[in-house]
């Protein structure tokens, strides 16, 4: 669960009266331990969280107001990048 007023991501299991936090929860900022008002997250078919990074802006690795991610059958990631006005694409990376 994105939990933007704390800046953290947190997980939570069915049933449970505590969440745990998975990332985040060390303040507002852009360091590798913060998260600056998280509202949206994915979880891919690993079990790996993911968040944008890298600060607001154009580039090919930023994003300026994400507002949507999904994957497609391949694994490859899609997100909408509303202020910049465009769909990023990732191809899967395969080790």
């Amino acid at each position: 669960m994105a939990d933007a007023g704390n800046n953290r991501i947190m997980k939570w299991r069915r049933g449970a009266k505590k969440g745990k936090i998975v990332a985040g929860g060390n303040g507002k900022g852009s360091g590798l331990d913060q998260l600056d008002e998280p509202y949206g997250l994915v979880v891919d078919h690993c079990g790996q969280i993911v968040l944008g990074g890298n600060h607001r802006g154009k580039g090919s690795n930023q994003f300026d107001d994400p507002r949507g991610l999904s994957f497609d059958l391949e694994g490859n990631l899609y997100v909408a990048d509303c202020d910049n006005n465009r769909i990023q694409a990732f191809s899967l990376i395969s080790y």
